[in-house]
């Protein structure tokens, strides 16, 4: 009886240790949606609107920006971006503090900095927080669904 409770102890053991060592599905969920906003960051210093709605939102995203009506829809979206990344470059550091996964949906809460320089006039930062709703899409690439964000006080 010890010897086979012994036997289950040292399977069990094994079992375990391997288990710590394959990413948990959070980790795989926040993987993806890094490698999500790298793509996004990449189009948006470059410039590029459509490409950044492209890489980051769903087709029926919703983005909410402060002091302006949503964006529902990717057209809206990159319509909004368009206009201000032709006036503007925009240079952009994000870090995710928090991803929350319930099935093929997750919530990511974190914050940014953004260096806006217009194309006349002196550049800006912006800080902010961000809360998004993402979903696993068929290929397994993380979209956003919904992008709520307020900007911090400067410092």
């Amino acid at each position: 009886m010890h010897r086979s409770l012994a036997v289950v102890a040292a399977v069990l053991t094994s079992a375990s240790s391997s288990w710590a060592q394959r990413p948990t599905e959070v980790q795989e969920a926040k993987a993806g949606i890094a490698a999500t906003w790298a793509a996004f960051k990449t189009h948006w210093t470059a410039g590029h609107a459509r490409e950044s709605v492209a890489a980051f939102f769903t087709d029926d995203a919703i983005n909410m920006i402060p002091g302006t009506p949503s964006d529902s829809g990717r057209a809206a979206i990159e319509k909004r971006f368009a206009e201000g990344l032709a006036e503007n470059k925009m240079e952009l550091t994000q870090t995710t503090d928090e991803v929350q996964l319930v099935g093929q949906t997750a919530y990511e809460r974190g914050s940014f900095n953004q260096r806006v320089t217009p194309k006349t006039g002196q550049p800006s930062m912006q800080r902010g927080r961000y809360l998004a709703i993402w979903h696993r899409q068929p290929d397994g690439k993380w979209k956003c669904s919904r992008f709520l964000f307020n900007d911090l006080p400067q410092s």
